[in-house]
């Protein structure tokens, strides 16, 4: 990402790429909300697609004058990002902004290798994932040999 936005009028729908082609809706966001922010902040390309609704217009900023003007502001936006990421699970976008925040605190960021095992079919549950990036095969070991269930992605949830 090059640039940071802000909501100065109407509203913007923020959707996902399907590996199918298709658009999974995310969030709708509205005058005063932002977006552009995690894809600057980590340094990574954009996660999502970003759609007016009627007639918007935004203030921009650029990759600099973002990171000049709100790098000391760094763990806010981060709070702020866990909280967008978990209102756009269905699960969990039912609970007030001050729920959220609550389970964004007891939140950590957990990264694995691709084909790593996340968890064992057989162990007791602990841990809840949200998957922020990437795609998580689910399997089930059936007369010996492991069967693929599903694949899930971004958004998704398990455990």
């Amino acid at each position: 990402g090059d640039a940071f936005y802000i909501i100065g009028k109407g509203k913007v729908k923020c959707t996902a790429s399907k590996e199918d082609g298709t658009e999974s809706d995310l969030i709708t966001l509205e005058t005063g909300d932002y977006f552009g922010e995690m894809a600057l902040m980590l340094d990574e390309p954009r996660h999502a697609n970003c759609i007016a609704e009627g007639d918007v217009t935004c203030l921009k900023l650029s990759k600099n004058d973002f990171l000049n003007m709100f790098g000391p502001l760094q763990a806010l936006l981060e709070k702020q990002m866990r909280l967008r990421i978990l209102k756009s699970v269905p699960l969990l976008s039912i609970l007030s902004n001050d729920e959220l925040a609550k389970v964004a605190k007891a939140m950590r960021v957990q990264m694995f290798n691709p084909g790593a095992p996340i968890i064992k079919e057989g162990e007791s549950g602990s841990r809840f994932y949200i998957i922020n990036d990437g795609t998580v095969k689910v399997t089930k070991k059936i007369d010996g040999k492991e069967k693929e269930l599903a694949v899930l992605r971004e958004n998704d949830y398990f455990g």
